[in-house]
C-alpha cells in the first residue's frame, strides 16, 4: 500500500510497557481499597471503645513514612506525601 507507515519496530515494547503500567494501576486500585476496609475496621473499633477517630500525630507519622520510603525507592517525596494527603484526606471526609 503506497503511503503506508511501516510497524514501529518498538510497537511491541510500547504495549508491554502499557502491560505493565495498567497491571500496576490495578495494583494500586486493589491497594486503596485495602487500605480503606482497614481504615474502616480501625473506626468501627475506635468508635466502640469510645477513642478519638482522628489522630493528627499517626497521620504525620505516615508522611513522614512514606515520604523516606518513597526517597529511598527513587521518587519525589513531596508529590508521594501529596498523594497519600489526597488518600487521607478522601478517606477521612467520607
Amino acid at each position: 500500500m503506497k503511503g503506508a507507515n511501516p510497524p514501529h519496530p518498538g510497537v511491541g515494547t510500547i504495549a508491554a510497557l502499557r502491560g505493565r503500567i495498567d497491571a500496576a494501576d490495578d495494583a494500586l486500585i486493589a491497594a486503596l481499597a485495602e487500605r480503606a476496609a482497614a481504615v474502616e475496621e480501625l473506626w468501627m473499633f475506635k468508635q466502640e471503645g469510645g477513642i478519638p477517630v482522628f489522630d493528627l500525630a499517626r497521620e504525620e507519622a505516615v508522611f513522614a513514612r512514606v515520604r523516606a520510603q518513597a526517597s529511598e525507592r527513587g521518587l519525589d517525596p513531596d508529590a508521594v506525601e501529596a498523594i497519600f494527603r489526597r488518600v487521607v484526606g478522601a478517606r477521612l471526609r467520607r
